[in-house]
């Protein structure tokens, strides 16, 4: 795919990327601020604020007070909108027909500078989001990490804590998130699509949205982070055991350092041929696995996730020690990383095939840190993985002694006690 990267700065501030792809038939576009759950004023008890500030801002404006024709305003040539809130962010996206990109970015400027403070769609919208939680409290991912995190020295709240908070709520408390986080300067933006004749017309929409000025690009939050107990979930109706094992280091990792990590997990987890996941697969104890390795301003997480019944837990996580074990000794097979690097090849070359793929390659790291990573790069950082690297990295995490495990489902204290005592044979 064809396409150059151009950085604009709007006059009020706002900082983002027009991606050029050429012949895109497609729109995309996405608007992100540092306004999630976390920067809410009083957030142990208000985080959903911000939560419900973006159900409202995104169904409802002063130029369509009411969500349904909103909507049909927005979907009428089939064009697609939502928006999505984290612990750090707020974001808004869209994507459209090259045809009608004007129109619809009108209708996101909607949005974004004028939202609808009203009494009803605020109730409404309390519901919506009591509803979106309750729904998963039933979810095993979702109960589990929350937990484990908190327990780890995370500012989480957990589901059932987050519910909570939304009785708390004023329409004041959302008003006020809003003028606090949706200024100019806190806006980062992406748009991609075929702008080569109209790059003029972008950059005029991009400065028509006349948010406030005189705010600022909030900051990343950190936490100390420590080794906790073994979290449970006891759930009777439940078989499958849900597990999730957490391992910290205090710091953020490189790009490198992921690829290196990246390769490591494809060995471990990344297929029916992987050192974890395939050999239990033949062993017939568990079903499904993963891993990953996520970096941020102050952490790098290297966890691993699966579900296995009560019986079959502790032959899941002799077979993980047995493994994790070998990378720490070093015992990483050169075939196996040759494969892990021709299959993250292959994936780099079908990574990108959309417009609104190569915005949501670009824009991740870019609201995170101001990066422009350049796709080019990709290959040689997969290429450049290597034993040495993997293993000191592996070993890192061991070192910080960082970690710990939690389970949903059907089982007990007793149980996540004695898995917790086995991986920390590793530590």
């Amino acid at each position: 795919m064809k396409y150059t990267v151009n950085e604009y700065k709007t006059s009020r501030g706002s900082k983002g990327l027009i991606l050029d792809v050429a012949e895109a038939p497609v729109v995309s576009m996405q608007f992100q601020f540092r306004a999630g759950y976390r920067y809410v004023e009083d957030y142990r008890h208000k985080a959903q604020a911000a939560h419900v500030l973006e159900h409202m801002a995104a169904g409802s404006n002063q130029h369509y007070p009411d969500p349904m024709k909103y909507e049909q305003a927005f979907t009428k040539n089939g064009a697609y909108n939502n928006a999505f809130t984290s612990n750090v962010a707020m974001s808004y996206v869209a994507s459209c027909a090259d045809f009608e990109w004007p129109r619809i970015m009108e209708l996101m400027r909607y949005e974004l500078t004028e939202p609808n403070f009203d009494e009803k769609i605020f109730a409404t919208e309390k519901g919506n989001v009591r509803s979106e939680l309750a729904g998963y409290l039933s979810q095993a991912g979702r109960m589990i990490g929350p937990l484990v995190a908190e327990n780890m020295g995370f500012d989480d709240l957990t589901y059932p804590e987050a519910l909570e908070t939304v009785d708390n709520l004023t329409l004041d408390d959302l008003s006020r998130h809003y003028a606090k986080t949706h200024t100019a300067e806190n806006m980062r933006f992406v748009m991609a699509g075929d702008f080569k004749d109209n790059m003029d017309e972008v950059k005029a929409a991009l400065e028509a949205i006349d948010l406030s000025t005189g705010g600022e690009r909030f900051e990343l939050f950190g936490d100390m982070l420590h080794s906790a107990p073994a979290a449970l979930i006891h759930r009777d109706d439940v078989p499958g055991i849900t597990f999730l094992i957490c391992m910290e280091t205090p710091r953020e990792l490189s790009d490198p350092e992921c690829y290196n990590m990246n390769a490591l997990n494809h060995i471990l987890t990344g297929t029916m041929n992987s050192r974890i996941f395939g050999r239990a697969r033949q062993m017939g104890i568990l079903y499904g696995c993963g891993s990953a390795t996520d970096s941020t301003n102050d952490h790098s997480e290297w966890w691993f996730s699966g579900r296995a019944t009560n019986d079959n837990l502790p032959a899941v996580f002799d077979l993980i020690v047995e493994e994790l074990e070998r990378v720490k000794r070093g015992e990483i097979d050169d075939e196996d990383l040759a494969d892990a690097k021709s299959y993250a090849l292959g994936r780099f070359r079908m990574g990108i095939q959309t417009a609104g793929q190569l915005a949501n390659y670009l824009s991740g790291r870019y609201f995170y840190d101001g990066t422009i990573k350049n796709y080019a790069d990709e290959p040689k950082m997969i290429e450049a993985a290597n034993k040495d690297e993997i293993v000191r990295l592996a070993r890192e995490f061991f070192d910080k002694n960082i970690w710990s495990v939690g389970l949903y489902g059907s089982t007990d204290q007793a149980m996540a006690d004695s898995l917790q005592e086995k991986l920390g044979m590793l530590f």
